[in-house]
């Protein structure tokens, strides 16, 4: 936001999602911009709760997509092969998340209370975390001089991604600290900084149950995105972003019955 990298649009229809979805698209091809936040002009007062708002959201804004109707979670990504900012080569980054927010997620009462996807009207944002973060190392790397890549990217890369986790850390605590503990269950970092827990898959659309969530840290995903950089550049290969960032796992999946639901009863 303050480097004026996120683009604005205001949507009342699925036509006018798909023009700034296509607006997006060439600026982050021409590297200038990385996310899109569309805001609605829906007002919230109009729906009662939040999945009343979802089912809007996925029946009116994204029509177009095909979308199940009866998921507890789903993933709205698009892959866009774009100059990457840090090697200057075409790069397919594969995870341009569409997340949706709304007012209602900040409600105690509501069945899908979450203050981390509140936002004061009715949105849905979309970002690359890899891109975002390769558009930040090639800044670290100019205010290095500059030069060859392959002799600045090692040093630049440890204080970049220091920067990044750092900033991830603010972020997730900020979130924490907004969360009412006796009814939801809140974000937080693991011990050993490596990993973070979440009440719901933040690589989501939305979600009509809320489970709590296990995620790497910044810190180890951006390991493997600079591995990826490193090896095109000395020439072993070029740069495979599918398999850089993990899919978030939810606990009940690794049998922690009791961390497995994120929601809990008030009483």
């Amino acid at each position: 936001m303050a480097k004026q990298r996120y683009v604005v649009a205001l949507v009342r229809n699925s036509q006018e999602f798909s023009k700034a979805n296509a607006l997006l698209q060439g600026l982050v091809a021409g590297g200038t911009h990385v996310a899109c936040l569309y805001v609605t002009t829906c007002d919230p007062k109009t729906f009662a709760h939040s999945r009343e708002t979802l089912e809007w959201l996925r029946s009116h804004l994204l029509k177009d997509f095909s979308l199940p109707e009866d998921a507890c979670e789903t993933t709205l990504s698009q892959t866009l092969s774009v100059p990457c900012p840090v090697t200057g080569t075409t790069v397919a980054f594969p995870d341009f998340d569409i997340v949706a927010f709304y007012p209602h997620a900040i409600n105690e009462v509501d069945p899908l209370y979450d203050p981390s996807v509140h936002a004061p009207f009715i949105c849905l944002n979309q970002a690359s975390d890899l891109y975002g973060f390769a558009l930040y190392m090639r800044e670290v790397m100019e205010r290095a001089g500059g030069g060859d890549a392959t002799n600045v990217l090692p040093q630049c890369a440890m204080q970049a991604m220091s920067q990044w986790n750092d900033m991830a850390c603010k972020t997730i605590n900020a979130f924490r600290k907004r969360t009412n503990p006796a009814v939801l269950h809140p974000a937080g970092v693991s011990e050993d900084g490596r990993h973070y827990l979440t009440p719901h898959n933040e690589a989501a659309l939305h979600e009509l149950e809320k489970k709590v969530y296990l995620s790497e840290m910044p810190r180890i995903y951006l390991t493997r995105l600079v591995g990826e950089w490193e090896r095109q550049l000395t020439g072993q290969g070029s740069v495979r972003l599918g398999d850089v960032v993990r899919p978030a796992v939810c606990l009940s999946e690794l049998g922690l019955q009791g961390l497995s639901s994120a929601r809990r009863d008030p009483r």
